[in-house]
């Protein structure tokens, strides 16, 4: 995504609608200990949402199945702390728990060894738009979300064994959503199902992969444009008011996008695609979550050209897009996670791009990476080998020196060298295990390292600050084409 967002693991039931199927303790202010992996712990998830949007209010239930248990305690951290809450256990037994200070719930007493389900239902109203927090719902639209802000419900499942926090590993999950007739419904996973009955419709979904990542539903009434692409089947749903017309332009950019990157890498993550345009949220970002579905801030991408705005609409999808492959498809972990992450898919994105844009647009892109981090102060300018969490020009490494450097590679070692370590990448971590930096680089520094001029790329664009001065913009824009 182009923005700060936290690739978390989570279980969020948000209104818009965000449903996770991961857990993160990380964002809850609880006594804290290290982190345990047990890899046995979540077997799968169902999860239940009614939507009424007159009223303003959802209800939802779920149950949380273990593969296997042993002896422990429960952490949920709900963002609302639903004082309507009910857990139950697999016999229909009320399961006690207590609120801390922070909103976060705690069993009293831990499950019996043997107790494998958790059975949970709650209630949640949201707020008026003239509110404080007005961005729980938005006119007719369930989409009006913003990654690591309070604005919406959510609930994170933290097991605790001997005092450990222990992450679960990925599962299966099931989702079922009810909203009335006239709204449209986006899900994780495949659609299954749908039923209408009594002025409502019902839709049924079910991953198609244990998900490592966020399971999301959306519901809205939007003017949809369906579209098929290398065998990929693609929607891009549209708030009623804004420009159908340039909508249909995006349609045809989604599919030399999808074109592209299928014919490079010989397959599309998810069976099908879903591009969402939620309302504006000022400072808001776009999203890129599980299973094919990407969330668009505002109308800029639905209205002005490329010559209009930057990133031009059609990089920006190709940017979310990409976070397909790197990021729920092959993971990252650790502070510096999004110098794999995000240059990885600014690096994607700007190969795409240029078969789609003209070639100028992409050389004042690139150029406009290059003019970021040359006005990055010498004072805290590091080499990419010494970044550390508490540097203040992270994002620029990210999103500008990273791809730059990748681009560098890609001209030194050729288009081809890159595209097999590509495909190698995805077929040896994709729904794997999150991988570090570090990792990452040691498997791009093995699979071409070796080759000729490559060692001098590695060694001035990552152990010394700023950029090289063989870097030639306008020598690395034309190479990219």
């Amino acid at each position: 995504m182009r923005a700060n967002s936290r690739a978390a693991i989570r279980l969020i039931l948000m209104l818009g609608i965000l449903f996770s199927s991961i857990f993160s303790p990380s964002s809850a202010s609880f006594a804290g200990q290290a982190v345990s992996k047990y890899p046995w712990v979540i077997k799968k998830s169902l999860v239940l949402c009614s939507l009424f949007p007159t009223e303003r209010s959802m209800s939802v239930e779920g149950e949380l199945v273990f593969d296997k248990v042993a002896s422990y305690s429960e952490f949920l951290h709900f963002g609302i702390s639903p004082a309507n809450l009910k857990l139950k256990d697999a016999s229909g037994k009320n399961i006690p728990y207590k609120y801390y200070e922070d909103g976060g719930i705690c069993l009293t007493t831990p499950l019996p060894i043997g107790m494998n389900t958790i059975q949970f239902k709650f209630q949640h109203s949201f707020p008026a738009s003239d509110s404080a927090d007005p961005y729980f719902f938005v006119g007719e639209d369930f989409t009006n979300l913003e990654d690591n802000n309070a604005w919406y419900p959510m609930i994170m499942l933290c097991l605790s064994i001997n005092g450990k926090y222990v992450l679960p590993a990925p599962h299966m999950a099931e989702l079922v959503v009810s909203a009335p007739e006239g709204y449209t419904v986006i899900g994780t996973g495949k659609k299954i199902d749908e039923k209408h009955r009594a002025g409502r419709v019902t839709t049924y979904f079910k991953t198609e992969k244990a998900i490592p990542g966020q399971l999301g539903v959306y519901a809205g009434k939007y003017k949809t444009i369906h579209g098929t692409s290398a065998g990929v089947n693609f929607s891009i749903h549209v708030r009623k008011g804004l420009d159908f017309k340039r909508a249909s332009e995006i349609k045809e950019n989604v599919e030399k996008i999808l074109r592209f990157y299928i014919d490079r890498y010989g397959f599309f993550p998810c069976s099908a695609l879903d591009i969402i345009q939620r309302p504006y949220l000022p400072n808001g970002n776009n999203y890129s979550e599980a299973h094919g579905i990407i969330l668009i801030n505002g109308e800029d991408v639905f209205t002005k050209s490329a010559e209009e705005v930057a990133p031009a609409p059609a990089s920006l999808i190709a940017h979310e897009i990409y976070h397909q492959y790197i990021c729920h498809m092959v993971r990252g972990t650790g502070f510096d996670r999004k110098l794999f992450t995000e240059g990885m898919t600014c690096y994607g994105e700007i190969l795409c791009a240029s078969s789609i844009l003209d070639k100028n647009l992409i050389i004042k892109a690139i150029d406009l990476w290059a003019l970021i981090i040359r006005k990055i102060p010498a004072a805290t300018d590091v080499a990419i080998a010494g970044i550390s969490k508490e540097n203040p020009n992270l994002s620029r490494y990210y999103y500008y020196k990273m791809p730059l450097f990748l681009l560098t590679l890609r001209q030194c070692v050729g288009d081809d060298a890159m595209k097999k370590f590509e495909r190698s990448l995805l077929k040896k971590y994709g729904y794997k295990e999150p991988i570090s930096f570090t990792e990452f680089l040691s498997f791009l520094k093995q699979e071409t390292g070796a080759l000729p001029g490559a060692s001098k790329v590695f060694d001035a664009w990552l152990n010394k600050p700023g950029l090289p001065p063989f870097w030639k913009p306008e020598q690395e824009a034309a190479q990219i084409r």
